[in-house]
């Protein structure tokens, strides 16, 4: 009896120690944030707008995404997309800050990445009739984050942004 007791106690210690080598759950923190805001409308005369959004990103302390211009290979580089049609589409591309590069022995490759609060520009061209219906821009962002210890799964994130009223 005494035996099962140790072999249990010592299970306990090896379970509790094993736990705080664990990724966060999917539902847990997250150590990226983004959010999304006009940030400037240019009308032209074809009736279109170019909307600049700025796409936003907070990132936690010792965590880091992998940048747009990150090479194949390696890490999930971030990507920007909205729902393509007549009504939007990025134009002419979606701008980064200048990335963070480094060799990272995880992946043995070079990484680009971005840390702290990078600031994206999506240029997203806008119909007149897309701007009248006062339906949002649906921005889908997906990224990887990773730390010097783990890396999370990559991740996809809609983000709805809302656009003045039209003044037509």
């Amino acid at each position: 009896m005494r035996t099962s007791g140790v072999v249990i106690s010592v299970l306990a210690v090896f379970a509790a120690g094993c736990a705080d080598n664990r990724a966060p759950v999917a539902n847990g923190p997250q150590p990226v944030q983004w959010t999304a805001e006009v940030a400037s409308q240019t009308p032209s005369p074809d009736g279109t707008v170019l909307v600049d959004l700025h796409l936003k990103a907070v990132i936690q302390d010792g965590w880091h995404v992998y940048s747009l211009t990150q090479k194949a290979g390696g890490p999930t580089p971030l990507s920007v997309k909205v729902e393509s049609s007549s009504l939007l589409s990025i134009q002419p591309e979606v701008q980064g800050p200048v990335p963070q590069k480094a060799m990272d022995p995880n992946f043995g490759v070079e990484t680009e990445t971005y840390s702290g609060g990078p600031v994206i520009n999506v240029p997203v061209r806008v119909s007149a009739r897309a701007l009248k219906s006062g339906k949002p821009i649906e921005v889908k962002v997906r990224s990887q984050a990773c730390s010097d210890k783990f890396c999370l799964p990559a991740k996809t994130l809609t983000i709805s942004v809302g656009l003045p009223p039209s003044r037509t």
